[in-house]
């Protein structure tokens, strides 16, 4: 068995009198693309938000790539370290509209750790990154608002990609994008995983997505995990949870069950 990239235990997370997760626990297998799906306010993004040590959890244990998060003696040094070495995809891109694409795909670099390079050295990393997501050095002094969605997207990842992540989050990667393009981000997030050996954790209730790329599956439903197995599974499975999801129908949920 691969070792676990990213263990989560019993993680539980209030906001006010909301409860956006209930005592949820994850493993990831390292060079494995997970996937956690649920419908809208279930607590996906929340779970990504504490895996990645942007919130902290009210109760449970983060591990991510053999870092201890949040806990212990030196946990403020471990989610530091953690981070360098892990990329992440926001759902709306996070591109900063003042910055052209060179600038937005060094930004981790430039202000993230200080990396000490030459204007040209920075040029041809960018390249580099870009050419990866299949996106020419055209693209270099563009900006976002120049860009299509689909473009967006992808510079997004390269920026994700500068440090060469064990890990790489992706929060709805292809929300507002139309089904081809959603295709053609799904077809990269598997290429990339390969490619680099890297982890990757997908939030997303795009089941297209699902079925062209996740390994491993977690159905989350008001803040709690109700299902979890691998694609073929889910895809085969007669659980009333996932039949409710998948079909879009809340009269199929178990008694007492929610879907948010």
């Amino acid at each position: 068995m691969p070792p676990l990239a990213v263990i989560g235990r019993s993680l539980t997370k209030r906001f006010e009198d909301k409860v956006a997760l209930r005592g949820v626990s994850i493993e990831v297998e390292e060079g494995g693309i997970s996937f956690v799906i649920g419908p809208s306010g279930c607590g996906k993004t929340t779970l990504l938000k504490v895996l990645s040590g942007f919130l902290r959890p009210d109760e449970g244990e983060v591990e991510v790539l053999g870092f201890r998060l949040f806990r212990g003696e030196g946990a403020e040094t471990s989610l530091a370290e953690a981070r360098r070495q892990m990329g992440i995809v926001f759902q709306a891109n996070a591109l900063f509209d003042s910055m052209n694409v060179l600038d937005n795909v060094l930004f981790p670099l430039r202000y993230g750790f200080s990396v000490e390079m030459t204007r040209s050295e920075e040029v041809d990393l960018a390249v580099e990154m870009l050419r990866n997501v299949e996106l020419g050095p055209e693209v270099l002094f563009k900006y976002p608002s120049e860009l299509s969605g689909g473009m967006r997207k992808r510079v997004a990842i390269a920026r994700a990609l500068i440090r060469r992540p064990r890990l790489i989050l992706y929060d709805e990667p292809t929300t507002g994008l139309d089904p081809i393009t959603s295709s053609a981000i799904g077809e990269l997030i598997a290429s990339l995983s390969e490619r680099f050996k890297t982890t990757s954790v997908v939030v997303s209730h795009d089941i297209m997505l699902v079925k062209r790329v996740a390994k491993r599956v977690m159905l989350l439903m008001a803040g709690s995990k109700v299902w979890e197995g691998s694609k073929e599974e889910l895809l085969g499975s007669e659980d009333p949870y996932v039949v409710a999801f998948l079909s879009g129908r809340r009269d199929l949920l178990p008694e007492g069950g929610v879907l948010d």
